[in-house]
């Protein structure tokens, strides 16, 4: 009996820290000063048509947003640099994140590690101000959007994932 609780103690602490986001990186750039803070790659589920890792970095105040996109809907997809990336709150108010570059999906692009290697995928930057981050704190959101060449992307986003992003949003002040 011991043995197996033992055993299942352990299962749960190495499932919780394989998914948890932390800070990565923390650190003044040598050449240009500026104060650079990046957390890890965390497995993120965005909806049935696309999976794939968030991250957050802080360059000085500005924030941003990094997503590997592993595409399951569609084989290519491009998107443009420009607000393409929307996120629908409870309150019905809608906010447009920037999409900093522009992206095509690319064999492997969703990866993180060899998981997703052979999966269509892509990389997206998007920019974060400081009003925009006190938003996505204060308010559930319960849609997200994507702006793609071939059409939209539309995802419910329900309370589980609303939390998880508040809780890495958290990370870094």
């Amino acid at each position: 009996m011991k043995k197996t609780l033992l055993i299942l103690v352990f299962a749960v602490i190495s499932f919780t820290s394989l998914f948890s986001q932390r800070i990565a990186e923390d650190k003044i750039d040598d050449f240009n000063h500026k104060h650079i803070i990046r957390t890890s790659w965390g497995e993120y589920d965005f909806g049935l048509s696309w999976t794939g890792y968030m991250r957050f970095n802080k360059v000085d105040s500005m924030m941003f947003i990094e997503l590997k996109i592993q595409v399951s809907r569609s084989s290519f997809v491009s998107v443009a640099e420009g607000k393409n990336f929307y996120l629908k709150f409870a309150d019905d108010s809608i906010m447009g994140l920037e999409v900093l570059e522009h992206e095509i999906t690319t064999i492997g692009g969703g990866a993180a590690g060899i998981m997703g290697a052979g999966v269509p995928g892509m990389i997206l930057r998007l920019e974060v101000d400081p009003k925009q981050r006190i938003k996505m704190l204060s308010t559930p959101i319960t849609k997200i959007r994507m702006q793609t060449e071939q059409g939209l992307w539309d995802e419910e986003f329900n309370d589980t994932k609303d939390q998880r992003l508040k809780g890495i949003l958290k990370l870094i002040n």
